[in-house]
């Protein structure tokens, strides 16, 4: 292909906007490949540098999506293509990971719909395309971490405001998490991401159903489960801040399984500090080492068959 300009050199020219009358340039073909520059004055006198290159086709991208797994937060459940037996989410911590995923990957795009039990669609939440570099740190995203747009919100919340710059709009975060699931609770979606380069991409994606509220374990159902202040005054907990170790007393009137979780501000679980422990009635003292996480604040939440309570805790 021949292509001469008038003017100036153009600096940082894209060779692949250079097509010959095949339709060939350099973003769609492959092998050995001589590009010669050439300038010339008006006189005519030209002069030119060659150089010879080898184009590979780009290695082809290879989706691996996961998702969070509420009951058992270290290992990460297969995508479900099928409606019936959609992936159970909790409205606060339901994510996912590509960071397993293969190939040459330079974007990622993350789709979210509403869509009824038969998985008709309801309405379109969220779709936005990320420029990056490998998905070794696309290990959690939390949905609830994304930039809705404000007028998807039945109603705007008063916190959490942001904004989108590609494509540009304003919004807020949290959509699935507000109000511990008022516009999220017992409802479908389906979640799309596509991983790609500028040769090639790959698409997966899978339904879900928020079956749980807040960041309960999956040993509790969502009904069972019920907030109550009334513990408040059953349970301690010292040093708070805390450095290294952390104490939880916990007075209890019955016989009771007790899980322990702790979140950071984006509602991301961090650490799990006991599973479906049986306690005994009476006076029980916990101590937990969290040295390892970073210093700021934490939601701590205790849940038993009977209640959930939850309380912050601050990390030096």
């Amino acid at each position: 292909m021949l292509s001469w300009q008038n003017g100036q050199a153009v600096v940082n020219l894209d060779l692949r906007t250079l097509t010959d009358p095949a339709g060939l340039n350099l973003g769609n073909i492959t092998g050995k490949v001589r590009v010669t520059y050439s300038i010339k004055n008006a006189c005519g006198v030209m002069s030119y540098r060659y150089y010879n290159i080898l184009i590979s086709a780009a290695p082809q991208a290879n989706i691996a999506l996961e998702i969070y797994n509420k009951n058992a937060p270290q290992v990460y459940l297969p995508s479900s293509h099928t409606i019936s037996a959609p992936v159970a989410v909790g409205t606060s911590t339901l994510g996912f990971r590509v960071s397993n995923s293969t190939g040459l990957i330079t974007f990622y795009t993350v789709k979210i719909d509403e869509v009824s039990s038969t998985g008709a669609l309801i309405k379109s939440i969220y779709e936005v395309t990320k420029t990056i570099t490998g998905v070794g740190g696309l290990t959690y995203e939390n949905l609830n971490n994304e930039c809705v747009r404000d007028n998807v919100w039945p109603a705007p919340p008063s916190f959490g405001s942001c904004t989108n710059t590609n494509p540009a709009y304003n919004g807020f975060t949290g959509y699935f998490s507000k109000g511990d699931g008022q516009y999220s609770y017992l409802r479908y979606y389906k979640l799309t991401v596509t991983i790609g380069n500028p040769c090639n991409s790959s698409t997966d994606y899978s339904y879900l159903y928020v079956n749980l509220q807040g960041n309960k374990s999956g040993i509790f159902s969502g009904d069972a489960a019920i907030n109550t202040d009334a513990f408040e005054d059953n349970l301690s907990v010292y040093p708070n801040p805390a450095a290294e170790m952390v104490t939880f007393v916990i007075n209890n009137n019955l016989d009771d399984h007790y899980t322990l979780i702790l979140t950071d501000m984006y509602s991301r679980e961090v650490k799990l500090l006991m599973v479906n422990q049986l306690m005994p009635a009476g006076r029980q003292t916990l101590c937990f080492n969290i040295a390892d996480l970073p210093p700021g604040m934490y939601t701590y939440r205790l849940l038993s068959t009977s209640f959930t309570h939850k309380g912050l805790l601050s990390k030096k």
